[in-house]
């Protein structure tokens, strides 16, 4: 996605089973945002996720960046590396957000962590390394938290997915790591591009 935001009018069938196959609807409400590298503007948006209070954050995969929109679409803030001295992240595809408090958590696949933002980018806390032990990633593909404030980070090498609480401390896994024998995926220093969002506060550190 290019240029800008914005919902869209579609309809499609949505296959589930055998049952029923329901049609699931999209109405276009309205868009903001144009193509450039300015404040509000976006090259190639990876992933977008609305918080609580309607904020809207985009992350950019080739402006290696995400911004901030309140509810009507007015550009707020954004960070980058330049903000963020501990920042160095790989590439923006997924967007979630915690439903019950407010920072913003960004998977860093190539570096092999995690990265706990405020809601205003303020310095992060840093979440694993390259591995295959326990609070280790080797290939991070997606990030959620649940409503009791679980964080659980999905590894495409790794074939598992790990559970944490809110300030990164390992709990449990499910599925089995592979040897961590994929030299793509180690630590490395790279340009800044944000991978996954989601929101979270972590009380006595923010």
């Amino acid at each position: 996605m290019r240029g800008h935001v914005h919902p869209y009018s579609h309809c499609q069938p949505h296959h589930h089973g055998d049952g029923p196959t329901p049609v699931l609807c999209y109405q276009y409400l309205s868009k903001y945002g144009s193509n450039g590298s300015g404040n509000g503007q976006f090259d190639t948006i990876r992933g977008s996720v609305a918080d609580a209070a309607g904020n809207n954050y985009v992350a950019d995969l080739v402006l290696n960046r995400v911004q901030k929109f309140d509810a009507s679409g007015n550009y707020l803030l954004q960070w980058a590396a330049a903000a963020v001295a501990m920042a160095s992240l790989m590439p923006a595809y997924i967007v979630t957000v915690d439903p019950v408090y407010g920072n913003v958590y960004v998977t860093d696949a190539n570096n092999s962590r995690v990265q706990v933002f405020d809601t205003n980018g303020k310095l992060p806390l840093p979440m694993g390394s390259f591995g295959t032990g326990n609070g280790q990633f080797n290939g991070i593909s997606g990030i959620a938290v649940d409503t009791s404030g679980h964080v659980y980070v999905a590894e495409y090498n790794g074939n598992r997915v790990q559970k944490f609480d809110l300030i990164g401390t390992y709990l449990s896994q499910f599925g089995s790591a592979e040897p961590a024998a994929e030299p793509s995926m180690a630590p490395r220093a790279s340009r800044w591009t944000p991978l996954a969002t989601s929101t979270l506060r972590i009380p006595g550190i923010t």
